[in-house]
């Protein structure tokens, strides 16, 4: 009888090793692909580099203008969600970050009647780099 187990038991070890190399080998041969790209991830974040004031009075070290921006937000077909203000403004912040701006004061926001939207709204602002004495202290102003 303890032959027989001895022998199982040797035979379920070998089983058992084998089964683990190949699982190890197996897995060995996968490699992870994905859509995700590094610079996709630093445009999605980089509104929030960009601080939005109220005025120029708002700015607490030198500035330098670095133009207008403006962002849209489309509602391309009446059972999709309306324009929003939030979208359009992060989209010109996006815009203004890629100016190299750190600050934006909104001018206004509009809608506007375009032929490839249902509803269109549009925010224009302009782009500023404050020197970084009050950029770095991230306060926003709204």
């Amino acid at each position: 009888m303890i032959k027989i187990i001895a022998k199982v038991t040797s035979t379920t070890r070998h089983i058992l090793l084998l089964l683990t190399l190949l699982l190890f080998s197996c897995s060995s041969q996968y490699t992870f692909d994905s859509n995700l790209n590094p610079n996709n991830a630093k445009y999605y974040f980089s509104a929030s580099q960009v601080n939005i004031y109220n005025d120029e009075l708002d700015f607490t070290s030198n500035f330098t203008y670095l133009g207008l921006v403006e962002g849209d937000d489309c509602q391309e077909k009446p059972h999709l969600a309306a324009p929003d203000m939030i979208n359009a403004r992060t989209k010109a912040r996006q815009l203004a970050f890629s100016k190299q701006a750190n600050a934006i004061i909104f001018t206004q926001c509009i809608d506007i009647q375009t032929k490839q939207c249902v509803a269109q709204l549009v925010c224009y602002g302009k782009a500023y780099q404050l020197d970084s004495k009050s950029s770095s202290t991230g306060e926003k102003h709204e």
